[in-house]
C-alpha cells in the first residue's frame, strides 16, 4: 500500500457562479486539466456518471465522479441541473479494482463550499 496522495480538482456551481476548487498543487496544469474533462462536463450524465479520460499532456489519466449538486447555493443554478465533478490525476491507466477504490473515494470527499485553492482537496491513494 502506497501513501502517495492524489491531488483532486472540483466542479459546482458556487455562491457567486460556476467555478471551481483545486488542491494548489494543480495551480501549474488545472486549465489543461480543465480542458482535458470539457466534454463530460458538456455531455456526461449529470445524475450519476463515472469515468476516467486521457490526459496526455501530463501522460497521465483523469479519473472522475460527477452527480446532480441538490446543494448548489447559487440562485441561477437551480434551473440548470447544476452538476458536482470530482477529479484526480493519477499517472496510470488504472485497472478496475483501482478504478473503484478512486471513484468510493472522490464520491465521498466532503463538498466543497468555496472556490479556489483549497489545501484539503486530496485523496489517499491506497493502492
Amino acid at each position: 500500500m502506497s501513501g502517495k496522495q492524489l491531488p483532486v480538482f472540483v466542479h459546482r456551481w458556487f455562491r457567486r457562479g460556476e467555478g471551481w476548487a483545486y488542491h494548489p498543487s494543480l495551480s501549474g496544469k488545472l486549465n489543461e486539466a480543465i480542458y482535458a474533462v470539457d466534454r463530460v462536463l458538456k455531455y456526461g450524465n449529470r445524475e450519476g456518471e463515472r469515468g476516467k479520460v486521457e490526459f496526455p499532456k501530463e501522460n497521465a489519466w483523469i479519473v472522475y465522479a460527477m452527480r446532480l449538486d441538490l446543494n448548489s447555493e447559487d440562485p441561477k443554478a437551480k434551473n440548470r441541473q447544476p452538476f458536482y465533478l470530482t477529479a484526480t490525476i493519477i499517472d496510470h491507466n488504472p485497472e478496475t479494482k483501482e478504478l473503484d477504490k478512486i471513484y468510493q473515494q472522490l464520491e465521498n470527499l466532503p463538498e466543497v463550499e468555496e472556490e479556489g485553492a483549497n489545501i484539503d482537496l486530496y485523496i489517499p491513494h491506497l493502492i
